[in-house]
């Protein structure tokens, strides 16, 4: 600045000051991490709200929303990771998928309101029963007991997770559930069209990612799928009320669909208890995966960073956002790793950032229910496929090879038990299987490092002739 330069005035060509520098990284990781929010916010409750449940699948998005809402406020004011965002997240949507089914079935002779009633109250509980469990953990200074857990029992979940996540990504593009009847109908040319140019984009996009892996990856090709999309309909003529009946596009909120406060009281009313009761182990399955990814997640973030990350305060601030979810009906969630990635990569730890993917969120939640119908399915399947993808290399890619015979078997039981048993069951089987190769592992090793005398290993103490004779 010259001597004649007016106070506060810029000449042209000056860097930008580090305070505006570091504003606009918040910004931008903000507004690319609420994206990825968002999409996850739409693409998740698909999951749950399927089969006879999918007609209130925007009733699951508005719940997704709220969560992302209010956790994401939490989690950006307490974090000990102060650039953290957090969301609804899909381990835990895929195992209340599974509940929401049974609760379909069992609750199948009541009328619609009553399962839609049962399944918004199993919800509720799951998420109190998560953020009370995330906040006693982190009270007590449990963060890292959890960590114990086998990972073939972990991996044989996480293979379980892609198996429905590519489930659900192809049911909602199919329009109905995906079972033998259509998984033998999948090649038909007219249903062929529905999921393939999903299943290609997912797969390109892993290989994009596993070739050079960048946080943009993900949006970018989210936006080429939407704006493709859009084009191939206008040029083929299609138009939004086509495309609706047709089953490509998402359906709008109606106006008993949006958000409110009232909704999960007045579920209370019309409830099916014993179905509730009857969901009580595998919400606590809910639990028990959430605080294992959790601690992952937060440990990802602390390796990726190399800042400290405090477990205990991650579960608790967790905990709390859980908590005041809840009062609205709130879907479960935690800390989301690719979104929290995102300000490292820009170069911020502002607090800034998961205040503005929250910001987005309640603006989506308030004025965004007629932008649904603008949302292909297509997109939706894509973002599912590629995290049933992605989880699938790892595991084949990373993990696979460093475990021994004994845990891949033990994987692959735990997968099976999952997929042909059920939950609980399969987490039980896993946990019993993983803790008898354990045992085996370490019964084969000896006890004894090495052993000998007093001839072999000799003091260097010089001792007389009687107290020799003693030791001898």
């Amino acid at each position: 600045m010259t001597p004649n330069t007016p106070l506060g005035e810029v000449q042209p060509g000056a860097a930008p000051s580090p305070a505006l520098r570091h504003l606009f990284a918040a910004v931008t990781a903000g507004l690319f991490g609420g994206l990825l929010t968002l999409s996850a916010a739409i693409a998740y409750p698909a999951v749950i709200f399927t089969g006879s449940m999918a007609v209130h699948l925007g009733i699951g998005i508005t719940l997704a929303l709220f969560t992302s809402m209010v956790l994401g406020a939490v989690v950006a004011w307490g974090s000990s990771y102060p650039a953290a965002i957090a969301q609804a997240q899909i381990e835990t949507a895929v195992v209340l998928g599974a509940i929401a089914i049974v609760v379909a079935e069992t609750a199948g002779s009541a009328d619609a309101e009553v399962r839609l009633a049962t399944l918004l109250v199993v919800i509720a509980v799951a998420t109190v029963s998560l953020g009370l469990g995330f906040v006693l953990l982190g009270a007590f200074r449990l963060g890292n007991v959890i960590r114990y857990i086998p990972f073939p029992v972990i991996g044989g979940f996480l293979g379980y997770i892609a198996w429905l996540l590519a489930k659900g990504g192809i049911a909602i593009m199919l329009g109905r559930p995906l079972d033998l009847e259509t998984g033998l109908a999948l090649l038909q040319p007219e249903l062929l069209l529905r999921w393939l140019p999903a299943a290609l984009l997912a797969l390109a996009l892993l290989v994009l990612q596993l070739k050079r892996r960048h946080f943009l990856n993900l949006p970018v090709v989210l936006l080429l799928a939407l704006t493709g999309f859009w084009l191939i309909a206008w040029l083929g003529g299609g138009t939004p009320a086509t495309l609706l009946a047709g089953g490509h596009v998402l359906e709008p909120l109606a106006p008993e669909q949006r958000w409110s406060p009232l909704r999960l009281p007045m579920a209370l009313a019309a409830v099916d208890w014993q179905v509730v009761l009857a969901a009580l182990p595998q919400i606590a399955v809910v639990s028990l995966i959430a605080t294992i990814t959790l601690l992952l997640t937060a440990s990802t973030l602390e390796v990726a960073s190399r800042r400290p990350v405090d477990l205990n305060r991650e579960l608790t601030v967790a905990g709390i956002g859980n908590l005041l979810a809840a009062l609205g009906g709130g879907l479960p969630g935690y800390h989301s790793v690719s979104a929290s990635l995102l300000p490292h990569y820009l170069g911020t730890r502002s607090r800034l950032v998961g205040l503005i993917g929250a910001l987005m969120c309640a603006g989506t939640l308030v004025f965004g229910g007629p932008l649904l119908a603008y949302v292909p399915t297509l997109l939706i399947g894509l973002v599912l496929l590629y995290l049933a993808f992605d989880i699938t290399a790892e595991l084949i890619l990373d993990r696979w090879p460093l475990i021994g015979a004994g845990e891949k078997a033990v994987m692959l039981v735990v997968l099976a038990a999952l997929v042909g048993i059920g939950f609980v069951e399969g987490i039980v089987i896993g946990i019993v299987a993983g803790l008898a190769v354990f045992a085996i592992n370490y019964a084969r090793l000896g006890v004894v490092r090495a052993q000998g005398g007093g001839r072999a290993f000799a003091s260097n103490v010089m001792r007389p002739p009687a107290q020799a004779n003693r030791l001898e």
